[in-house]
This record gives C-alpha cells, structure tokens and sequence, in this order.
C-alpha cells in the first residue's frame, strides 16, 4: 500500500493545496487505478491506492487512462516544434531590435553633423558680403542659399531619424 501523508491537523492547508497536485501526478502517470484520497482521527490526509480502513472519511479519485505513447510523442513534438518556433522569432526580433538601433543611432549622427554645418553656414564669411560705392555691405543671395540647403539637410536628417525610429 502507498500512502502519502500530506500534514498535521489544520495547520497545514496551504500545503494540502500545493502539495496536492504533485502527489497525485506520479500516481497517475504510474498506474491506471483508483486513487484514495483519506482523513484519519487526527486529521491528515493520505493518498493511496488501496483504501484504508482506519480513515475517518475517505474519497475515491478516479485516475484517468495513460495517455497513448504515440499521443505523448505527438505533443512532444509539437512542444519542440513551437519552442523553436518562439526562439526564432525571438531571435529574429532582437536583431531587427539591433538593427533598428543602428540606424537610429547613424541618422542621429548624420543629423548632428547637420546641425554643425548648419551653423557654420549661418556665419557669414568675408566671401558673403557685397560691398557698395558708400562704403556699405550687404549679405549675397549665395549665403541665404546656404543657409536655405543646410536647412533642408537638417529637415532631410531629422525625416531619416524619425523613419528609423518609426520602423
């Protein structure tokens, strides 16, 4: 006869719940029988197969069939396979994680070196200035053109960090 005692009186529950489950799943992977589920005088629950004659109160559980071996194997497989399934796609997504990251980090560079230019553009050279006959200066048209292209390079970076950010 196989008998697990579970606890001690009432003091311990929580651990007929836990422990429950684990006991019974040995017992029916391991035989296709009835299971006794019984309390004694003193409160403490056992497990068995054969039914005990000194329990106070004693309940019969219904084993279920073993599963089919060929049944088992399938679900075996079948876990494997979407195990391997989750890894790659796991996989697959930390990369596209890796490389979403450089090219947000290679746009944000290429936008911080916009900027620079943009402002090395904004300060005028010698070369921007056209002079009058009275002594007076004036900015060419050639320096807001700069001015205008390092703009659009800026506008152009900040489009390209936002797209990789948005992929």
């Amino acid at each position: 006869m196989q008998t697990v005692p579970l606890s001690t009186g009432n003091a311990g529950k929580l651990n007929r719940i836990i422990l429950i489950p684990i006991v019974l799943i040995p017992m029916v992977i391991c035989a296709e029988t009835t299971v006794y589920k019984s309390v004694d005088a003193y409160g403490n629950v056992t497990f068995s197969t054969e039914e005990p004659s000194n329990a106070v109160s004693t309940e019969e559980i219904a084993a279920p069939p073993m599963p089919n071996p060929k049944d088992v194997q399938h679900t075996n497989q079948e876990q494997q396979r979407l195990h391997q399934t989750y890894i790659h796609l796991k996989t697959a997504r930390e990369q596209q994680v890796v490389k979403q990251q450089q090219q947000i980090q290679a746009a944000q560079a290429a936008l911080e070196r916009a900027l620079v230019l943009r402002a090395q553009a904004q300060d005028p050279t010698d070369q921007d200035w056209q002079y009058t006959g009275h002594g007076r200066r004036f900015l060419k048209s050639s320096y807001f053109e700069r001015i205008q292209d390092a703009d659009t390079a800026v506008q152009a970076a900040q489009n390209a960090v936002n797209a990789a950010k948005n992929q």
